[in-house]
């Protein structure tokens, strides 16, 4: 059998996360951890130092080697640029969230992927928690008869020194709290009801000094039928306080908590509350905020690589595209101070510019 050979772009934090969860498969022999790129000299020779994985400056090495797929894991202002840099030397693309800033720049990623055959896909692990695929199936089977309302709650802590290490928080890398933490909520919850219709959204900065905000409040219409409220911020002090996302329907109710909205805290079907039995079997424990989706989804990837022999990506770049466009209409929407309409797609004035 052939391994899948993976690659790394960007070799920061959040590659060395990658690196640690794909030892067990690397040790297992069904995947080859084969080289890492990053336009830092300083991030190479520390991540060489701690992996052994032979990394470069220049992206076009990759001709002269056999990846069938890079993780990308830069800065979130360069994922369409990095993305693309390997899709157009023939490389399929897993790139963490959000998988790019500007909209008609991931568009035609996605055109190119698709016109040359290449997987495509971003992160959003959250999708595979056991609340959230609770949650899901029971939508599906219509259990929560009419949807009312639904709301996210992302109350976390990030200090000033997190905003200036020269791209968190800015417009031409980052956004603020909207994208870079609450944009897996967001998934989350359009994942399970559907797209968004009209949205309106106020922002500001509460306790952190960035170009974007650290505290966000947006509401608006499910496309489906029902109102929906977010609520984000990264000026807790001084630690951590909750992530959460509530979904009251005309037959049933429920919420899920935890640090990585891994913990099913209730469902009410017809009036009857859900035994400690049934949240704790559609709870899991978690580490800490990262939770344990990221493992799933590359558990996902091997196994269909390892029956198949192909790559297959469990979320593509066209279904990671939705929280990207929900974050630009909830900008637009400040900056215009009115409005916006999800399915017309504005994009922010602001986000990914300069």
């Amino acid at each position: 059998m052939k391994k899948l050979r993976i690659a790394f772009c960007g070799l920061g934090n959040a590659a060395s996360f990658y690196f640690e969860k794909l030892k067990k498969f690397s040790n297992e022999g069904s995947i080859e951890l084969i080289a890492g790129f990053d336009s830092d000299v300083s991030q190479i020779k520390n991540w060489e130092s701690k992996t052994n994985i032979p990394s470069f400056q220049e992206i076009n090495k990759v001709s002269d080697m056999d990846i069938d797929l890079v993780i990308v894991t830069t800065p979130s202002g360069s994922h369409t640029q990095d993305s693309f840099s390997f899709l157009k030397r023939g490389v399929n693309v897993l790139c963490e969230k959000p998988i790019g800033l500007i909209i008609d720049d991931i568009n035609s990623n996605i055109k190119y992927a698709q016109d040359q055959n290449l997987e495509y896909g971003g992160v959003f692990q959250n999708r595979f928690n056991k609340p959230i695929s609770f949650v899901k199936n029971k939508i599906e089977e219509g259990v929560f008869g009419r949807i009312i309302s639904s709301s996210v709650k992302l109350q976390w802590s990030r200090p000033q020194s997190y905003y200036e290490d020269g791209w968190h928080g800015t417009w031409l890398h980052d956004g603020g709290v909207i994208n870079q933490q609450a944009i897996h909520h967001i998934d989350a919850l359009f994942f399970l009801l559907g797209d968004p219709n009209e949205m309106m959204g106020f922002s500001g900065n509460v306790m952190n000094q960035l170009e974007a905000e650290d505290t966000f409040v947006g509401a608006g219409t499910l496309s489906k039928g029902g109102f929906f409220t977010i609520e984000a911020s990264t000026a807790i002090r001084p630690d951590d306080l909750q992530a959460s996302i509530e979904i009251i329907g005309s037959d049933a109710q429920v919420g899920i908590g935890g640090p990585a909205i891994n913990n099913l805290d209730y469902f009410i079907e017809k009036g009857m509350p859900a035994s400690e039995e049934v949240l704790e079997t559609n709870s899991e424990k978690v580490i800490n905020g990262f939770g344990n989706g990221h493992m799933k989804m590359l558990q996902k990837i091997i196994d269909h690589w390892e029956h198949f022999q192909e790559l297959k990506l469990p979320i593509t770049a066209s279904e990671s595209l939705n929280a990207v466009q929900a974050v630009h209409c909830f900008y637009r929407s400040v900056e215009d101070n009115k409005v916006t309409n999800f399915e017309i797609g504005l994009g922010s004035n602001k986000l990914g510019r300069k």
